[in-house]
């Protein structure tokens, strides 16, 4: 599964192991209940839900787009 981080001075694209919507909704949530920093979510999906970050140039499906200046999850419409 493919997650885009969206944010204003960063974008990039995680690799991981499939969940729903309202999982990931769910990871998100407890992220922000341990910081408040857009730069620290997706190292820390990397290093404790175990996805990894992959290149913007790779042609890729995402599934859910982490939207971190709004604070909102999303699917997007292809």
């Amino acid at each position: 599964m493919i997650i885009e981080i969206d944010g204003y001075y960063k974008q990039y694209l995680l690799r991981g192991n499939e969940c729903t919507f309202s999982e990931l909704k769910e990871i998100y949530a407890a992220i922000l209940k341990v910081t408040d920093s857009a730069f620290e979510v997706g190292s820390i999906l990397c290093s404790n839900y175990n996805f990894e970050e992959i290149s913007l140039n790779e042609v890729v499906n995402v599934r859910y787009v982490i939207d971190t200046d709004t604070q909102i999850v999303y699917e997007p419409s292809n």
